[in-house]
């Protein structure tokens, strides 16, 4: 049942991660879609977009490791919490 339990948070925790990355990074293309066009913006906005696309991965990287140290301990707590306090 414990495992269950982690299994649970580790994935809602991931989708609330993918959700956050992807909010995050549809706000950055609409502040960066903005401006004249021209080869130069052109070629500065992809690159502003590669950035943020690795930033992203390395900020969902570091929230699985926490999520891999964190998450333990809470579904710990809650498995105590909820199960034992019950029987």
């Amino acid at each position: 049942m414990e495992k269950l339990a982690f299994s649970w948070l580790i994935l809602l925790f991931m989708m609330f991660t993918i959700i956050v990355m992807l909010t995050l990074f549809a706000m950055a293309e609409k502040f960066i879609g903005k401006g004249p066009t021209g080869l130069e913006l052109e070629l500065r906005r992809n690159a502003e977009t590669v950035v943020l696309i690795i930033f992203m991965v390395l900020l969902g990287a570091v929230l699985f490791y926490l999520a891999l140290r964190i998450l333990p301990a809470v579904s710990k707590f809650l498995y105590w919490i909820f199960i034992q306090k019950s029987t």
